[in-house]
């Protein structure tokens, strides 16, 4: 496996996957990945629904096209721009697994959640796996929709949404972006 510093420079946004499914030892490191982010207080609120099941993710993905066509016709026409310059027909680009993270809706857990993805990139990068954190998905999951999808993914009563992430094997090839140190501010 990588070391971190080598996943974090070599981790790109991964938009192509390959039809292939991960082992138990790769959902196994995953899953740890997840579970060893920290948590303010450590208070552990956040959860993992590991989506392997093609029909939920499928539903998912109609899910928030009905609602980016609902609610902003343009920027619906944008997306669906995007996915075919792209090569793909889902907002999860044939990913053979995607997690969503749930929490609570305190301050705190969405910068949880934040850690916990960044976590499973570099984890996944680590086995060798692409990746793409995926926060457009978050139509699917508002509360206030009777027909929302808290429920088809499991998550727990009064949790919400707070990203996603979209692993697999890579089958694309991406140089990672590149650095503008102008971006940090040195207070000596």
């Amino acid at each position: 496996m990588k070391d971190v510093l080598s996943a974090q420079q070599n981790r790109f946004s991964t938009r192509k996957f390959q039809d292939k499914v991960l082992s138990n030892f790769e959902l196994e490191t995953l899953e740890t990945a997840a579970l060893n982010a920290p948590t303010a207080m450590n208070r552990q609120e956040l959860r993992f629904a590991f989506i392997q099941r093609q029909d939920i993710l499928s539903r998912l993905d109609e899910k928030v096209r009905q609602e980016m066509e609902a609610n902003n016709p343009e920027a619906y026409r944008s997306f669906l721009q995007r996915m075919a310059e792209r090569g793909s027909d889902s907002v999860f680009y044939g990913a053979p697994l995607v997690i969503v993270i749930t929490g609570s809706p305190d301050s705190y857990s969405p910068v949880n959640a934040g850690i916990a993805v960044q976590n499973l990139a570099l984890a996944a990068e680590a086995l060798g796996l692409g990746s793409c954190i995926i926060g457009m998905i978050r139509d699917c999951f508002k509360a206030q929709d009777p027909d929302n999808c808290l429920d088809l993914i499991g998550a727990e009563k009064g949790n919400i949404f707070h990203i996603a992430i979209a692993i697999g094997y890579k089958a694309e090839d991406k140089t990672p972006h590149s650095y503008d140190y102008d971006h940090i501010i040195h207070l000596d």
